[in-house]
């Protein structure tokens, strides 16, 4: 027979908003659902103070918001945040941890220019085509072309160039 695991009942007067993907969260189960699914979005737009004083001040969890400002503090990777939020949630079982923990490990193996076409790629599944386009296509590197505008977005988006200047730039 399986375990009971007991959800949090707080939910936040004051939604947090992830401004990238306009979304309003109101729980903890909700934040790390977004988190767990959303693994190449985490970066200073989510990991940052505001976040931890909303889990302070709107679900009650002190101790988690101490534990991230901790975490923050030392400068911690996306990877050690991520699992302090999902253990101190107390949602999700060890080995669930253990096994967004191997994905997250996953993603520091992989080359900058993956993560960042991943993570426009997630945007713009989302909907989300203004934040994907800012989203640094390459960097300067002699091992890497530069890719011009016109020819990304249209890779990306698999858009006719004149329908996609006009859902993007209007």
């Amino acid at each position: 027979m399986g375990s009971l695991i007991l959800c949090h009942d707080k939910r936040a007067k004051q939604p947090y908003e992830i401004g990238r993907v306009h979304l309003r969260i109101y729980t903890i189960e909700e934040l790390c659902y977004y988190v767990c699914n959303n693994l190449y979005l985490i970066d200073h737009t989510i990991m940052n103070r505001q976040l931890c004083e909303w889990i302070a001040t709107e679900l009650g969890l002190g101790k988690l918001a101490d534990k991230l400002r901790d975490e923050l503090a030392r400068s911690c990777s996306e990877e050690q945040f991520v699992l302090t939020l999902l253990g101190g949630s107390y949602i999700y079982a060890q080995s669930e941890i253990n096994k967004i923990q191997g994905i997250l490990e996953n993603l520091q193996n992989q080359r900058e220019v993956e993560k960042i076409k991943f993570k426009g790629d997630t945007l713009l599944e989302s909907g989300e085509y203004s934040a994907a386009v800012l989203v640094p296509v390459s960097r300067e590197r002699s091992s890497e072309r530069r890719i011009g505008w016109e020819s990304f977005l249209r890779t990306r988006v698999r858009l006719p160039w004149k329908r996609l200047r006009k859902v993007v730039f209007v």
